[in-house]
Protein backbone atom coordinates (compact mmCIF):
# COMPACT_ATOMS: atom_id res chain seq x y z
CA UNK A 1 0.00 0.00 0.00
CA UNK A 2 2.82 2.10 1.26
CA UNK A 3 4.45 1.80 -2.75
CA UNK A 4 0.97 2.43 -3.99
CA UNK A 5 1.24 6.02 -2.68
CA UNK A 6 4.83 6.81 -3.20
CA UNK A 7 3.55 5.68 -7.19
CA UNK A 8 0.73 7.86 -7.67
CA UNK A 9 2.75 10.86 -5.93
CA UNK A 10 5.84 9.94 -8.38
CA UNK A 11 3.23 10.10 -10.91
CA UNK A 12 1.60 13.16 -10.02
CA UNK A 13 5.06 15.21 -9.46
CA UNK A 14 5.93 13.61 -13.03
CA UNK A 15 3.40 14.38 -14.32
CA UNK A 16 3.37 18.53 -13.09
CA UNK A 17 7.22 18.42 -14.29
CA UNK A 18 5.70 17.59 -17.79
CA UNK A 19 2.76 20.15 -18.09
CA UNK A 20 4.89 23.12 -16.58
CA UNK A 21 8.18 22.38 -18.97
CA UNK A 22 5.64 21.82 -22.38
CA UNK A 23 4.86 25.13 -24.47
CA UNK A 24 1.66 25.87 -25.81
CA UNK A 25 4.18 26.41 -29.01
CA UNK A 26 6.41 24.35 -30.48
CA UNK A 27 7.60 27.01 -32.83
CA UNK A 28 10.36 29.47 -32.00
CA UNK A 29 9.63 32.94 -32.61
CA UNK A 30 12.60 34.05 -34.80
CA UNK A 31 14.47 37.78 -33.88
CA UNK A 32 13.72 40.39 -36.67
CA UNK A 33 16.88 41.74 -37.33
CA UNK A 34 17.48 45.15 -38.98
CA UNK A 35 20.56 46.12 -41.22
CA UNK A 36 22.47 49.08 -40.47
CA UNK A 37 24.32 50.82 -43.27
CA UNK A 38 27.28 53.07 -42.50
CA UNK A 39 28.11 55.66 -45.39
CA UNK A 40 31.03 57.72 -45.04
CA UNK A 41 30.64 61.36 -43.64
CA UNK A 42 31.83 63.00 -47.01
CA UNK A 43 28.77 60.83 -48.93
CA UNK A 44 26.27 62.24 -46.71
CA UNK A 45 23.64 63.87 -47.72
CA UNK A 46 21.25 63.93 -51.43
CA UNK A 47 23.61 63.28 -54.78
CA UNK A 48 21.73 64.26 -58.23
CA UNK A 49 22.40 63.48 -61.84
CA UNK A 50 20.93 65.43 -64.62
CA UNK A 51 22.61 63.33 -67.29
CA UNK A 52 19.75 60.64 -66.91
CA UNK A 53 16.74 62.45 -68.85
CA UNK A 54 15.49 65.70 -67.90
CA UNK A 55 14.45 64.41 -64.13
CA UNK A 56 16.51 64.30 -61.22
CA UNK A 57 17.97 61.06 -60.34
CA UNK A 58 20.46 59.97 -57.80
CA UNK A 59 21.18 59.07 -54.30
CA UNK A 60 20.38 59.93 -51.06
CA UNK A 61 22.66 59.25 -47.98
CA UNK A 62 21.67 59.12 -44.28
CA UNK A 63 24.11 58.18 -41.56
CA UNK A 64 22.47 54.61 -41.71
CA UNK A 65 20.86 54.14 -44.73
CA UNK A 66 20.65 54.89 -49.30
CA UNK A 67 17.99 55.69 -50.63
CA UNK A 68 18.06 55.73 -55.00
CA UNK A 69 16.31 58.71 -56.20
CA UNK A 70 14.11 57.78 -59.12
CA UNK A 71 13.84 60.10 -61.98
CA UNK A 72 11.31 62.74 -61.08
CA UNK A 73 13.34 63.10 -57.51
CA UNK A 74 11.01 60.40 -56.19
CA UNK A 75 12.39 57.59 -53.39
CA UNK A 76 13.04 54.39 -55.48
CA UNK A 77 14.90 51.60 -53.90
CA UNK A 78 15.47 51.56 -50.17
CA UNK A 79 18.76 49.92 -49.51
CA UNK A 80 18.46 49.11 -45.88
CA UNK A 81 14.57 48.26 -46.24
CA UNK A 82 15.57 45.44 -49.07
CA UNK A 83 18.70 44.37 -47.35
CA UNK A 84 16.52 43.72 -43.67
CA UNK A 85 13.73 42.24 -45.74
CA UNK A 86 16.31 40.08 -47.40
CA UNK A 87 18.15 39.53 -43.94
CA UNK A 88 14.91 38.49 -42.01
CA UNK A 89 13.43 36.06 -45.64
CA UNK A 90 15.53 33.39 -44.69
CA UNK A 91 15.73 31.68 -41.63
CA UNK A 92 19.43 30.28 -41.85
CA UNK A 93 21.23 34.11 -42.41
CA UNK A 94 21.87 35.47 -39.26
CA UNK A 95 23.88 38.18 -39.73
CA UNK A 96 23.86 41.69 -41.66
CA UNK A 97 26.99 40.64 -43.26
CA UNK A 98 25.39 37.67 -45.25
CA UNK A 99 23.52 40.30 -47.27
CA UNK A 100 25.15 43.67 -46.74
CA UNK A 101 29.19 44.62 -47.48
CA UNK A 102 30.51 47.82 -47.29
CA UNK A 103 34.04 48.65 -48.42
CA UNK A 104 34.34 51.87 -47.07
CA UNK A 105 37.68 54.24 -48.44
CA UNK A 106 38.74 58.18 -47.83
CA UNK A 107 37.32 58.68 -51.51
CA UNK A 108 35.04 55.63 -51.96
CA UNK A 109 32.05 53.53 -50.79
CA UNK A 110 30.69 50.43 -52.11
CA UNK A 111 27.92 48.19 -50.88
CA UNK A 112 27.60 44.81 -51.71
CA UNK A 113 23.91 43.06 -52.28
CA UNK A 114 23.41 39.61 -51.56
CA UNK A 115 20.06 38.42 -52.48
CA UNK A 116 18.97 34.99 -52.30
CA UNK A 117 16.80 32.78 -53.77
CA UNK A 118 14.76 30.10 -52.77
CA UNK A 119 17.13 27.63 -54.34
CA UNK A 120 20.45 27.85 -52.57
CA UNK A 121 22.28 28.10 -55.89
CA UNK A 122 20.15 31.16 -56.82
CA UNK A 123 22.40 33.88 -55.67
CA UNK A 124 22.13 37.11 -57.42
CA UNK A 125 25.32 40.31 -56.27
CA UNK A 126 24.93 43.53 -57.25
CA UNK A 127 27.96 46.33 -56.06
CA UNK A 128 27.08 49.76 -55.85
CA UNK A 129 30.14 51.53 -55.80
CA UNK A 130 30.53 55.57 -55.64
CA UNK A 131 33.77 57.79 -55.77
CA UNK A 132 34.63 60.97 -54.67
CA UNK A 133 35.70 63.68 -57.39
CA UNK A 134 35.32 66.83 -54.60
CA UNK A 135 33.07 67.59 -51.90
CA UNK A 136 30.25 68.65 -53.96
CA UNK A 137 30.80 65.63 -56.76
CA UNK A 138 30.63 62.47 -56.43
CA UNK A 139 30.54 59.19 -59.45
CA UNK A 140 28.51 56.21 -59.45
CA UNK A 141 30.82 54.23 -61.10
CA UNK A 142 28.35 50.79 -61.13
CA UNK A 143 25.38 52.83 -62.18
CA UNK A 144 23.28 50.72 -65.19
CA UNK A 145 22.33 53.20 -67.01
CA UNK A 146 23.55 54.48 -70.73
CA UNK A 147 26.01 56.79 -68.75
CA UNK A 148 28.48 55.08 -66.78
CA UNK A 149 29.71 56.21 -64.72
CA UNK A 150 27.32 58.60 -63.69
CA UNK A 151 28.73 61.75 -62.08
CA UNK A 152 26.60 63.55 -59.27
CA UNK A 153 26.10 66.76 -57.70
CA UNK A 154 25.33 67.32 -53.98
CA UNK A 155 22.35 69.29 -53.22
Amino acid sequence: MKIMKIMKKLLLIIGIITICSCSSSDEETKVELEVNLNPPEWIIGTWISQDVGSNDFGWKFETNNAIQIVEGGDNGWNLKETATGILNGYDDLTNQNQVIVEDITNDSYSVKVTFYDTRPSMITYFTYKFVKISDTEIQWVTAPTSINPLTMTKQ
